[in-house]
């Protein structure tokens, strides 16, 4: 049966309502970490650009507190990525960047169009502001050694910024600031999740490597509450060993950080990414099913590309509603394979060249990305669930196409502060900066939002309905259910 609480509370039921649609990285002057982080996962999510790294994120930061606080003089430099006039103006003069301000206009066709016709002041919007740091990014692609393609360590970011971009930021400072800030986000995902570690144990990984994935991999687990938690281990290269099953006996946090250093490599010679993962996909079937949508999250690591084929493998994963985060080092990956491994979605795919000390560069992204993960409960479950303060939990739901139907979200809040936001299967991450309707709650009360699909555009073309709940206090506590209504 599921979890389902009772709570005394008032029910206040609105009207059928069709929730206005919100994109503040389309609109002037809106700024501050939660729009960086919406227009750094568009960016993403759009493949338009290359792996930057995380560098766009943190030259925001850097520049100007992510729009709040700019650091240089206004008439000369705008916006909250802070380029100069001379800088805009190489974005649309460079001959080198034809193709990608082609591939800006296909991709975002109606929010910005033709690159050429982007003035000095749409710079104050965030998106703009984003794209055209990118594309000047791209205008110094003729110093390979030094462009961020290639500088993927966070000291060599800050000494490109400085050299190329920035003279006026110092590298030792950028290096300070970033460190601080990504160390003093990190928090707890409150949701619960099934975890598999994918390992390559290939030769090009050496022992010290292997450990540092180890490091990895335990760093992670720091990103979860414990008890919440249930994971498994899986190290392959040629063979496939299977460390511990989801359905182990560990009592302890420090018992699971234990068994992932005593791992048994098997013998190592060459890279089999797809039978690892087809092991871990054989682990999520077998290990007793858990209610509620409890997410189920495969985390591959690799140094290069695979031998065998991943097509089958990575379809099965897909179906089976498997959520996969790839990582990668050491420049002997295959992109179009890591790709593949993400189920095709590029903000998952976490790669570093030059270093095996994955959690130094990105810890942080990888708790973004871990946490921004969803739960799927089916339709009519009850939920009652937690969320902490600036924590963003997410769900998700897979609705019928039908159009006589329409659908009820239902969030009633037990204690703390929350604010429930929804969106089509185009945005998978609702929050305050850009969703397709607000759900406002108070405590001890229930609100609740039918949509009626026949008329809803954005649910004509996708049927995967997505509910963000953001917390604003210490601990909040909530339940949520959908249901799908008939029409009369």
């Amino acid at each position: 049966m599921p979890n389902i609480k009772i709570i005394s509370m008032l029910v206040f039921i609105a009207c059928v309502a069709q929730g206005a649609a919100t994109d503040l990285t389309l609109l002037p002057n809106f700024t501050g970490s939660d729009v960086v982080l919406a227009v750094t996962r568009k960016i993403y999510k759009s493949a338009v650009f290359e792996d930057d790294f995380f560098l766009g994120h943190r030259v925001a930061l850097v520049a100007s507190q992510f729009g709040t606080v700019p650091t240089l003089p206004p008439s000369t430099f705008r916006g909250i990525w802070q380029l100069s006039r001379e800088q805009f103006n190489e974005t649309k003069t460079n001959p080198g960047l034809t193709l990608l301000r082609d591939r800006v206009r296909e991709h975002w066709p109606q929010e910005i169009g033709e690159w050429d016709l982007v003035t000095w002041e749409h710079l104050d919007i965030s998106l703009h502001s984003g794209v055209a740091f990118q594309l000047f990014i791209n205008t110094l692609r003729e110093f390979p050694v030094e462009t961020p393609f290639f500088a993927s360590l966070l000291v060599d970011q800050a000494q490109f910024y400085q050299e190329h971009v920035n003279p006026f930021v110092n590298a030792t400072d950028f290096v300070e600031t970033v460190s601080t800030y990504e160390s003093s986000k990190l928090f707890k995902c409150s949701s619960p999740a099934d975890l598999v570690f994918v390992q390559d144990a290939s030769c090009s990984v050496y022992p010290s490597n292997f450990t540092d994935a180890i490091t990895y991999f335990s760093d992670v687990l720091g990103l979860f509450n414990f008890d919440q938690l249930r994971v498994g281990h899986v190290v392959y290269s040629n063979d496939v060993v299977v460390n511990f099953e989801l359905d182990n006996e560990f009592s302890t946090e420090e018992e699971l950080r234990e068994a992932l250093l005593n791992a048994t490599r098997p013998a190592h010679q060459y890279t089999f990414t797809g039978a690892g993962i087809s092991s871990a996909f054989q682990m999520f079937s077998s290990a007793s099913q858990r209610e509620g949508g409890v997410p189920q999250i495969l985390l591959s690591y690799t140094d290069g590309s695979t031998i065998d084929l991943l097509d089958e493998v990575t379809n099965k994963t897909l179906a089976a509603g498997v959520e996969t985060i790839t990582v990668a080092t050491a420049f002997g990956w295959t992109d179009s394979q890591l790709l593949a491994v993400a189920h095709n979605k590029p903000g998952r795919v976490l790669k570093n060249g030059y270093t095996y000390s994955l959690s130094t560069e990105f810890l942080y992204r990888s708790n973004l990305e871990f946490c921004s993960i969803p739960t799927s409960p089916p339709l009519g479950y009850s939920l009652t669930s937690v969320v902490l303060n600036d924590e963003r939990r997410y769900f998700h739901y897979k609705v019928n196409n039908n159009s006589e139907t329409m659908l009820n979200i239902r969030i009633g809040l037990v204690r703390g502060s929350i604010r429930g936001l929804y969106s089509w299967g185009k945005n998978e991450t609702p929050d305050w900066v850009v969703h397709d309707g607000e759900i406002i709650v108070e405590v001890g009360k229930q609100t609740s939002v039918t949509l009626n699909l026949e008329h809803d555009h954005n649910y004509q073309e996708e049927n995967h309905l997505f509910v963000g709940v953001m917390g604003f206090s210490t601990i909040s506590e909530f339940n949520i259910v959908v249901n799908t209504l008939k029409n009369k």
